[in-house]
């Protein structure tokens, strides 16, 4: 939370509801059986990225890439490589100040269709129409 600059009811739901788990990726990637599985979209920090490896490898142990920032992955018939890409020193520098972040404004979550509903492999708890307890799973 800290590091994201998010509240805790925020980071929590971000956490939890949002993405998947990295033992439930584990569990898809099981099923799937991919010639390379390749995890992003996640702090993959040399203090995080442990864990969930180790959460991943519960349900699949199979061939695993956890993606970086610039990492390329290189996919023929024959094999699959990852590798960095080669990308310039000269960037422009990240904002010191983060004004309005978290301002804009938010939607209601959009209304999932029954069969979007039941075909979830891991239900959130958020219900269709929102989060206020409705019926939608029967």
């Amino acid at each position: 939370m800290e590091r994201s600059g998010y509240d805790e009811k925020s980071a929590r739901a971000i956490g939890t509801y949002i993405h998947s788990a990295p033992e439930e990726a584990g569990f898809v990637l099981d099923a799937v059986d991919p010639r390379l599985a390749v995890t992003f979209h996640f702090l993959n920090d040399f203090d995080t990225a442990p864990e969930i490896y180790a959460k991943v490898r519960e349900h699949y142990s199979g061939p695993l890439a956890m993606a970086t920032d610039f990492m390329v992955v290189n996919a023929t018939k024959e094999q699959i490589v990852t590798r960095m890409a080669v990308v310039s020193d000269h960037v422009w520098p990240a904002k010191e100040d983060r004004d309005g972040f978290g301002a804009a404004a938010r939607k209601e979550p959009l209304i999932m269709s029954d069969w979007l509903w039941q075909s979830q492999l891991f239900p959130k708890g958020r219900l269709k129409g929102g989060d206020d307890g409705g019926d939608a799973d029967k």
